[in-house]
């Protein structure tokens, strides 16, 4: 979605290079959490959606034909909001908080044309995003406990650590999972930095209280 590149030797040339340029939107659709770990997260706006009703489900055929005489309404509100988006694509009032710093922007200023505040918008992505970094969490609920539970700031050994926060395994599963959810810790106020030293490499941790994500519109005290 934030686009790549593929290369390959160009047809009937020695030195010659071609580069294809992509970049595609997808959406995956699953019953349990699809984007758990923070790399994937943070490219991605998460919905859940209720089930629906029985009377809420209707053919195929029914489906298709109220979405085909729906169609060119829906084509008109798209066209709004595109042309909404880039006039003011470059002067909409906000400041990007998020990955998708492009995509924060022009969605953002194209809500104007349905009468949509851009920073109220914004600040309900942030509130999405945060609610997505706690259901990351919740794939590994102890050692976010104990993180929490320390007495910070703190440091010690990778032992020391794994004891402290009540985890079990082998000390490099222990800190693949630090590493993976680093920016879950951190979008709620925890840091955890890997430090070595000495002549031997010794390894441990340093956890220590930082600002969580703070919302747009929040005033300091």
């Amino acid at each position: 979605s934030t686009g790549g590149t593929f290369t390959t030797r160009t047809l009937y040339s020695d030195t010659n290079e071609t580069a294809l340029h992509l970049g595609q939107p997808c959406i995956l659709n699953g019953i349990e959490t699809l984007a758990t770990r923070p790399d994937l997260l943070d490219r991605c706006w998460s919905l859940e959606l209720n089930a629906l009703s029985p009377g809420e489900r209707q053919t195929e055929a029914a489906f298709w034909a109220a979405f085909d005489a729906a169609a060119p309404q829906l084509l008109g509100v798209l066209l709004d909001g595109l042309v909404w988006a880039v006039r003011h694509c470059e002067t909409v009032a906000i400041e990007p908080r998020q990955r998708l710093v492009d995509v924060e922007r022009w969605v953002c200023a194209g809500v104007g044309a349905f009468g949509w505040d851009p920073v109220t918008l914004q600040q309900a992505l942030q509130v999405h995003q945060l609610a997505s970094h706690a259901r990351a969490l919740e794939e590994c609920a102890s050692l976010w406990a104990g993180l929490r539970d320390l007495k910070k700031p703190w440091s010690g050994s990778v032992p020391d650590l794994m004891l402290a926060t009540g985890q079990l395994g082998s000390s490099q599963r222990f800190g693949n999972t630090l590493r993976r959810y680093q920016a879950n810790f951190r979008a709620f106020g925890i840091s955890v930095r890997k430090w070595r030293q000495g002549h031997q490499g010794n390894r441990g941790y340093t956890v220590t209280v930082v600002s969580p994500v703070s919302l747009v519109g929040d005033q300091e005290d």
